[in-house]
This record gives structure tokens, sequence and C-alpha cells, in this order.
């Protein structure tokens, strides 16, 4: 499954870390989201993550919690 990380958008609440910390980690370059596998680069405004189907349900909590939409599935 593709997903966006609109990292232009992202605040750094935790909010998606907090629901899928398998998933997603905290940049330490910027505050702002990015894959736990396969870091962005801190100038990286969007960013495509391919997750495996087994996350299905960590990335729709991801996308329904954050506050400025910025995962996108």
């Amino acid at each position: 499954m593709k997903v966006k990380l609109l990292r232009y958008k992202c605040i750094g609440c935790r909010f998606c870390v907090s629901a899928a910390p398998e998933l997603w980690q905290i940049s330490r370059a910027d505050g702002k989201v990015e894959p736990t596998d396969s870091p962005c680069e801190p100038d990286q405004n969007i960013c495509t993550v391919d997750i495996d189907e087994v996350y299905t349900s960590h990335v729709n909590e991801s996308v329904e919690v954050c506050p400025v939409s910025a995962i996108r599935d």
C-alpha cells in the first residue's frame, strides 16, 4: 500500500507515532514525521512510502488521528 506523507503540513504532534510506532517516527533533523524504515530527507516536503498490507489498520488509524491530514492513504 502506498502512503503519502505531506511533511510540509506536519506539526510534529506525534499522534501518528502514538498510533503506529512501528511505522512512524519524528525526525531529529526537523521534528516532522517520517517512516521508521526509510527516513525522508529533511528538505523532502512530500514523501511516498510503500507499507506492507498487514499494517493497513495502523495506517488508517494514523490517517484518522493526524489533525492536519499530513498522512494520506
